[in-house]
């Protein structure tokens, strides 16, 4: 189910547990619209800094409890067995956070994921899976393995709060990589498995995008189209990696007031066909749920 918390998500950018300046530099990335942080125990962590990383976690916590409420705040863990040790030693964390990633998240790992959830933090706190391992991106183990993952979710959906994807592990595993004028969007064997995750489970779940590396040098133009090509595609939210990607992505992720305007007319009109004020076909019974995503960006793109 696709709740306004998922909405709210919003632009979530991910932060090494290592950095201890997160509360420091929090109010000017707030101030630059970032509405979700999420401190990361995985991939920007190495294995020799993870016990620094974990000790870390819970003074940061602490330092950001003035502003829990004004920002979403979710932990990135590493990998099940990772997150079971974790889960004893701070059982009481889900006071302090809005809720878990877990990456890598496929058949072979969910059920225990969901298990170490359940016995810790069932009803105090949701998670989102991370789709990027090999399994969904080869065309030969893709479609069963989303089958298994769409029943296996069916069986905690009120826990889920989104699906979040990687588009950098996809396009890692045949050596591909976007230069900085390119969009996610011109890599077909990663967008044809994007294409894949949207279909299965696009309609039930809210689904972020995925991560535009560049934060540097010309930057700001594919990723303000990339940001126009998620919505199009699906993907409500983005995930981001620097706190210069935030303006761009939220500018580009804002609905004109034309499309404001249309999503008024569509949900509260009583015709099946109208003229829109964008000059173009309105039907309700086609465009209502594009409408109901459009009202509901404004969680994202108004937050203050």
């Amino acid at each position: 189910m696709i709740t306004k918390a998922a909405y709210k998500t919003g632009i979530l950018m991910y932060s090494p547990a290592t950095n201890k300046t997160i509360a420091k530099h929090f109010t000017e990335w707030k101030t630059a619209g970032l509405n979700s942080l999420c401190i990361c125990l995985e991939d920007s962590v190495s294995e020799a800094e993870l016990p620094e990383a974990e000790a870390n976690v819970i003074p940061t916590l602490i330092q950001l409890l003035d502003i829990k409420g004004k920002v979403n705040i979710y932990i990135r863990v590493r990998n099940p067995e990772q997150y079971e040790r974790f889960a004893k030693q701070y059982m009481g964390i889900a006071k302090l956070i809005d809720g878990f990633v877990f990456p890598k998240f496929n058949s072979l790992n969910a059920l225990k994921y969901i298990e170490v959830f359940n016995r810790y933090y069932k009803g105090a706190s949701v998670f989102m899976p991370t789709f990027e391992t090999f399994d969904i991106m080869s065309i030969f183990t893709r479609i069963q393995t989303l089958k298994e993952l769409r029943d296996i979710l069916r069986q905690c959906e009120e826990s889920v709060l989104s699906i979040r994807v990687g588009g950098a592990d996809f396009s890692g595993y045949y050596g591909m990589r976007r230069r900085i004028d390119e969009t996610i969007y011109e890599n077909n064997p990663v967008t044809n498995c994007l294409t894949d995750i949207v279909n299965a489970f696009g309609r039930d779940y809210l689904i972020s995008a995925p991560v535009y590396e560049f934060f540097g040098g010309n930057f700001e133009t594919a990723l303000s189209r990339e940001t126009r090509l998620d919505f199009l595609n699906g993907f409500t939210g983005k995930t981001i990696i620097h706190p210069k990607q935030i303006p761009v992505v939220k500018t580009a992720m804002r609905p004109t007031e034309t499309e404001y305007a249309e999503a008024k007319q569509i949900l509260e009109g009583n015709k099946a066909v109208e003229k829109s004020v964008g000059q173009r076909m309105n039907e309700k019974t086609v465009h209502t749920v594009w409408a109901k995503r459009i009202y509901a960006m404004q969680y994202i793109t108004e937050a203050k």
